[in-house]
Order: C-alpha cells, then sequence, then structure tokens
C-alpha cells in the first residue's frame, strides 16, 4: 500500500481519459439545488478538465456537455469521473437506468394483459347470469 497516496487529492481511475493534457488543479465546483435525478454543473475550463463525481458509481447515470454524451469513469474504485472538452458549459448529470424503463414498460403490459382479462370474466359472468335469468322465466 503506497502511503504517499492522499485519496483527498489524488484520482485513481480505472480507464485511461481520451484526452493526455487534463487540467489536473482541483477546485470545487457549485451546482444548483439538484434534483433526484439530474445534477447541472458550470465548468469553467481552459483545458479539458477531469469533473470528479462523488456519487457511487452506477451504469444507470449518463453524462452530457450539451448535447454530447461523455462516457463516466470509475474512480477511487466506487465514483464517478468525466472528463470535460475545454470552454466554459454546463455538464449535466442524468440518472437514466435502462433496467427501470424495461420494468415500467412490461408492468404495464402485465396490467393491461390483466385489465383485459378481468374484463372478459366480468362479461361472461354477466351473460351466464342472463342465460340463467332466461331459463328459469
Amino acid at each position: 500500500k503506497d502511503q504517499s497516496l492522499n485519496p483527498m487529492s489524488t484520482l485513481v481511475l480505472t480507464e485511461k481519459p481520451d484526452v493526455s493534457n487534463v487540467d489536473g488543479n482541483m477546485m470545487p465546483l457549485s451546482y444548483a439545488a439538484p434534483k433526484s435525478d439530474t445534477l447541472v454543473v458550470p465548468v469553467p475550463a481552459s483545458a479539458p478538465r477531469l469533473i470528479f463525481f462523488g456519487d457511487k458509481y452506477f451504469s444507470g447515470w449518463n453524462a452530457y456537455w450539451g448535447r454530447q454524451k461523455l462516457r463516466i469513469m470509475k474512480a477511487n474504485s466506487i465514483f464517478g469521473a468525466v472528463v470535460v472538452p475545454p470552454g466554459a458549459g454546463e455538464l449535466e448529470f442524468r440518472f437514466e437506468p435502462r433496467n427501470f424503463w424495461l420494468t415500467v414498460k412490461a408492468s404495464l403490459v402485465a396490467l393491461a394483459v390483466m385489465g383485459a382479462l378481468g374484463v372478459f370474466i366480468l362479461i361472461r359472468k354477466i351473460d351466464a347470469l342472463r342465460q340463467n335469468k332466461l331459463t328459469t322465466i
């Protein structure tokens, strides 16, 4: 274990960033009140900058610089980091879990099938009751 490695000032990435000259100066970034599924961060960058995302890395998070989707790399094993291009702009993190929406769609289909089955059974019972009334008269 390297004692000189300070996790408060060093990012250990699981893959190599796409650029070679990343601005390594640390600076805090402010952001407006985050929503549960979105975080927008204004970024002043005169050179490509590595942005540390201090939330747990999860494949459902996506990062966007304008309309360009950026790759989120694992940082310090459990967090995320993104390289933004030079120039001022807004970095947007969006929680867009693919499995969640697949599950919602499957649930809606199952609900529609169960509703149709319920209506079918109800119509059959009403028909059976009508036939019983006609035969008892």
